[in-house]
C-alpha cells in the first residue's frame, strides 16, 4: 500500500464520517420537527373537538325540549367516542414516533462509533505505513553508505577477503574489516 492509497483511504474515511454525522443530525432534526408538529396538531384537534362539542351541546339544549335533549346526549356521546378514538390514535402515533426517535438516536450513535473506529483504523494503518517507510529509508541509507565504501575501495584496488570472513579494505597502512 503506497502513500497515495493511504491518503485516499483517509480522505474517504473522513468523508464517510462527515456524511454519517450529517445524516444522523438531519434525521434527529426531522424527527423532532415531526414530533412537535404531531403534538401541536393533536392539541388543536382536541381543542377544536372539545369546543365543537360544547357549542353543539349548548345550542341544542337551549332550543330543544326533552326529545331534542335525548338526541343531543346521543350526539354528544358519539362525539365523545370519536374524540376518545382520535385521542387514542394520537397517543399511539406519538408513542410510535417516540420509539422511532429512540431508534434513530441509537442508529446515529452507532454510526458515530463506526466512523470513529474506521478513523482509528485508518490512523493505525497510516502510522504503520509511516514506520515501515522510515525503517526502509534508514536501511537503504546504511546499504548505500556500505556500497559507497566498497566502491571507493574497489577503485583504489585495496579490497581482499578477511581471514574471519567478509571483506577487508587497506586504509592508513592497516587492513580493516568492512561492516556488514
Amino acid at each position: 500500500m503506497d502513500r497515495t492509497d493511504v491518503e485516499e483511504l483517509a480522505v474517504k474515511l473522513g468523508m464517510l464520517a462527515a456524511g454519517l454525522k450529517d445524516l444522523g443530525e438531519r434525521l434527529t432534526r426531522q424527527t423532532e420537527r415531526s414530533q412537535t408538529e404531531l403534538a401541536r396538531t393533536a392539541n388543536a384537534l382536541a381543542s377544536t373537538a372539545e369546543a365543537s362539542a360544547r357549542q353543539a351541546t349548548s345550542d341544542l339544549m337551549s332550543h330543544a325540549g326533552k326529545a331534542i335533549l335525548a338526541s343531543t346526549q346521543a350526539v354528544t356521546a358519539d362525539l365523545e367516542h370519536v374524540i376518545v378514538d382520535a385521542s387514542s390514535t394520537v397517543t399511539r402515533a406519538s408513542t410510535g414516533l417516540e420509539e422511532k426517535i429512540h431508534a434513530l438516536k441509537r442508529l446515529h450513535a452507532l454510526s458515530v462509533w463506526k466512523a470513529l473506529l474506521a478513523t482509528g483504523g485508518a490512523l493505525l494503518a497510516i502510522a504503520a505505513a509511516t514506520c515501515t517507510i522510515g525503517w526502509s529509508t534508514y536501511t537503504y541509507r546504511e546499504d548505500t553508505a556500505w556500497a559507497g565504501e566498497l566502491h571507493e575501495a574497489r577503485i583504489r584496488g585495496s579490497l581482499r577477503p578477511c581471514p574471519e570472513g567478509g571483506v577487508c579494505v587497506y586504509v592508513n597502512k592497516r587492513w580493516h574489516r568492512l561492516a556488514r
